[in-house]
């Protein structure tokens, strides 16, 4: 396995683990952030590391698709141009649909006031 496949395996496994490391800490802020006189600023913190955790990770699989070769023929010798290509292109959707869904689920934290959000 090269340091090439180990990157785009990373870009696979980033957006999932962003938006997983994001909700488990929202759960875990959320008490606190509620009391009396508190601010949710901890909860728009650990929005803003998961987007940044999500976004290099779709970082990261854009430049590995961008450097994937380009096969249009099929062909025995290019069954390993074509896995890198195919698991570039899937980490790229991935990642690109777990922002979307970090910044979906952000959207009560950022304009509700505390308490109010579901």
């Amino acid at each position: 396995m090269t340091t090439r496949d180990r990157l785009t395996w990373v870009a696979l496994a980033l957006g999932p683990s962003a938006w997983f490391g994001g909700l488990v800490a929202k759960y875990a802020l959320t008490p606190p952030a509620h009391a009396v006189g508190r601010s949710m600023t901890s909860l728009r913190a650990a929005f803003l590391i998961a987007l940044g955790v999500g976004i290099a990770g779709a970082a990261i699989a854009i430049a590995a698709f961008v450097r994937a070769p380009k096969v249009d023929e099929e062909g025995p010798g290019n069954r390993a141009a074509r896995r890198d290509r195919f698991l570039a292109a899937a980490a790229v959707g991935l990642s690109l649909a777990m922002v979307l869904v970090l910044a979906a689920d952000a959207i009560p934290i950022l304009v509700l006031p505390a308490g109010y959000e579901p």
